[in-house]
């Protein structure tokens, strides 16, 4: 809503051999169920392969053109999280976009 968006998804920055999704899957639900809005489940490599930035408008969008309003980070907490230069460039264009940022750098 603060975004401003009406379709706009949660983005949730996961690393790609999550084990811990229980908790994760629970808040996916609750937002679906309790807000109508749906979140979709990232690492930061299949960003740096899917997402776009669009360099005028700030705005994030994923494959098929799902805008994102809030960036919800559950992975990027240390530098291990980041083994190649493409992690280090995902997480510079969540940084650099408009969606906002849980929490922010």
């Amino acid at each position: 809503e603060v975004y401003g968006v009406k379709d706009a998804v949660v983005l949730m920055v996961a690393s790609a051999d999550e084990r811990n999704f229980a908790d994760q899957r629970f808040l996916e639900y609750a937002l679906w169920e309790n807000h109508g809005v749906p979140m979709v489940r990232k690492s930061l490599t299949e960003l740096h392969q899917e997402a776009k930035l669009d360099e005028a408008t700030g705005r994030l969008r994923l494959a098929g053109g799902l805008e994102v309003s809030v960036v919800y980070f559950r992975s990027g907490y240390g530098p291990e999280c980041y083994p190649t230069q493409a992690e280090w460039d995902a997480r510079t264009m969540l940084e650099t976009s408009l969606a906002i940022k849980c929490p922010s750098v």
